[in-house]
């Protein structure tokens, strides 16, 4: 205290090097000839433990000066490559790795395509990028197309005729029109549900490879001729009386459709 009142210098080497004795040195009394790969911050020491140590003295002890050494070689090669200085610290650029490791989730099957998707590959249709801005006829100005103050928008109309036919006599067409968006976009979202089931099925019928491009040619005029075959044949069979009934059936054919829901209607009504 009085060092300090005076205003004489203070040593405060003794003090750090207290402070010191608490690290151990950057360098290692060691031969480095470990395996690195940087890229992975891995190492790799090959070297054999020395079981005399291991058996007379502390072997957990043993083990974590081994594994220190091992730690601060590579840091040192880490710290050996180009590295920038920054507000959070040090940092340094890693080459590219060397060891290849094994993945842990298994490798992501390729996304079907959908039945639309399908269908514009046979077509040719190519889906080309609609701009983010578009213009308003009313405002004479260009707005988003999407979102916030978007144009060519019905949404700000201040006045709808009202049209009994459509909305009712006492339905409000403001209420009526959201309830229609909210329709469509709900029809929309099962569409696609379906389409992407219908994609991710296993094992895809003959019609939905002749839809992908799967089948040849040949296959697929055979296939869109049987289609048409089997469809004159179920409309001439329901010109009978009997829905085509008694007529005899070929070798693995399929039930008529069409028949079973003539019969159904005709039931109906009868009943009412």
């Amino acid at each position: 205290m009085a060092d300090l009142q005076k205003g004489n210098p203070i040593n405060v080497s003794d003090t750090l090097n207290e402070y010191k004795k608490q690290f151990l040195p950057t360098t290692v009394d060691k031969t480095d000839d470990l395996f690195y790969d940087l890229g992975n911050l891995f190492c790799l020491d090959s070297h054999p433990l020395d079981l005399e140590k291991l058996a007379a003295g502390n072997p957990e002890e043993y083990l974590h000066d081994v594994s220190r050494d091992n730690v601060q070689l590579l840091f040192n090669q880490i710290f050996s490559l180009p590295t920038e200085r920054e507000t959070n610290g040090v940092f340094a650029t890693l080459p590219s790795t060397i060891t290849k490791i094994p993945r842990e989730k298994p490798i992501p099957k390729p996304k079907q395509d959908t039945a639309w998707e399908k269908y514009a590959k046979i077509k040719g249709i190519v889906k080309k990028k609609r701009g983010k801005m578009i213009f308003d006829e009313q405002t004479k100005e260009w707005k988003p197309r999407w979102g916030y103050k978007r144009g060519n928008t019905d949404l700000n109309d201040w006045l709808i005729e009202h049209k009994p036919s459509e909305t009712g006599d006492f339905e409000d067409p403001f209420l009526k029109r959201k309830a229609d968006k909210r329709d469509r976009i709900s029809s929309q979202t099962k569409r696609e549900g379906k389409n992407k089931h219908r994609a991710n099925k296993q094992g895809a019928s003959q019609y939905e490879k002749f839809l992908s491009g799967g089948l040849s040619e040949g296959s697929q005029r055979r296939l869109a001729t049987k289609d048409l075959i089997q469809e004159d044949l179920n409309k001439t069979r329901t010109a009978t009386a009997s829905m085509g009934k008694f007529d005899r059936k070929l070798q693995n054919e399929k039930k008529n459709e069409q028949r079973k829901a003539t019969k159904t209607s005709s039931c109906d009504k009868t009943r009412h």
